[in-house]
């Protein structure tokens, strides 16, 4: 079974001691469906700066911006603007204050930044 990436959102560059790397919002799925509080999470992936050792780091997210999955209706007409409802919905995402998410995003980005990978 094929996993994909539905979307991308909520770039940012963080450093840490002693590396570098870019944190964002994704959910994965195998069809069309509604991004969701359940599949949503924050993944940094980044390098050292000897470019020694590739960090990967996921922590499952939500925020109570997003409806819940169960209470949209998946008619056809859903089916038939799927782009433009990613394209609102990373709009959505995007615009939340970062410490409206739950873990806050803040306290996240905090957690990667304070990395130090030792050799």
């Amino acid at each position: 079974m094929l996993f994909r990436s539905v979307f991308h959102s909520n770039f940012a560059y963080l450093d840490f001691q002693n590396g570098t790397g870019i944190r964002y919002l994704t959910q994965y799925a195998q069809g069309v469906y509604p991004i969701n509080n359940y599949s949503l999470f924050y993944t940094f992936q980044g390098l050292t700066s000897d470019e020694r050792f590739y960090i990967a780091a996921i922590f499952p997210v939500s925020t109570p911006a997003l409806p819940d999955p169960e209470t949209m209706e998946l008619d056809q007409q859903f089916y038939d603007t799927y782009l433009q409802y990613i394209e609102e919905t990373i709009f959505l995402l995007e615009t939340q204050p970062l410490d409206t998410f739950t873990p806050s995003l803040i306290d996240l980005d905090l957690l990667i930044e304070s990395l130090r990978i030792e050799r």
